[in-house]
């Protein structure tokens, strides 16, 4: 659970996570793949970077060629935050390399792609956020924090489309806080602060991220 998820135009990608069965719980580096092509199984391909702590709640974005692994947490219990962000290649099965930092370390962001950039809003860092930060896919970047939601939250999902990012649901201030059910919406083309465009028809937090 809590794996970040990514696509390419010919096959899915999952990073990251955790599995927790009462009173345990098991961190993975790990990066998997299925094809859209046929109804098989997915296949490890490769870890995240060396020196990366295997991490759950982790953002995933795609684009350029490209998965994109951000931020995450490495205990359940009292968060080991941390703000990496991993790249790893479409075209061949290998292991991620370290990119980048976010803005601010945290974990369960919701996370958003456009054609020329991934972007993290909302999320955890021992409390919640509600910022929203961007890094490009054309280059070896840190994240830069570009706006705000219009309401603090974390295990929000992310939807894109081509000229916006959407942030879903979430809960706040914890996964025991209150859920909400606000849709925001913050454009490509310009930096700035999101706005509620709509409501969810039920208050709700880590749904499913869509990528248009």
């Amino acid at each position: 659970q809590y794996h970040a998820g990514h696509q390419s135009e010919t096959a899915g990608y999952a990073s990251g996570g955790m599995y927790a069965p009462p009173n345990t719980a098991t961190y993975f580096a790990a990066i998997s793949k299925f094809p859209f092509a046929t109804e098989t199984d997915e296949v490890l391909v490769g870890n995240l970077a060396p020196g990366v702590p295997a991490a759950s709640g982790a953002a995933g974005q795609s684009g350029a060629g490209y998965g994109y692994t951000s931020g995450g947490s490495t205990d359940a219990t009292t968060p080991g935050i941390i703000n990496f962000i991993n790249r790893f290649p479409f075209a061949v099965d290998e292991n991620a390399t370290d990119v980048g930092d976010l803005s601010a370390a945290r974990y369960q962001m919701a996370g958003l792609s456009s054609s020329s950039d991934g972007y993290n809003s909302g999320g955890y860092d021992g409390s919640h956020l509600n910022t929203i930060d961007k890094f490009p896919f054309s280059s070896l970047s840190n994240a830069t924090d570009i706006g705000n939601l219009s309401l603090e939250r974390g295990s929000a999902s992310g939807a894109s489309s081509s000229t916006s990012g959407y942030t879903v649901g979430g809960a706040r201030p914890y996964y025991g806080g209150s859920h909400t059910d606000d849709v925001d919406k913050f454009p490509f083309s310009t930096d700035t602060n999101a706005t509620k465009t709509g409501d969810l028809g039920t208050a709700r937090s880590l749904n499913a991220t869509t990528q248009g």
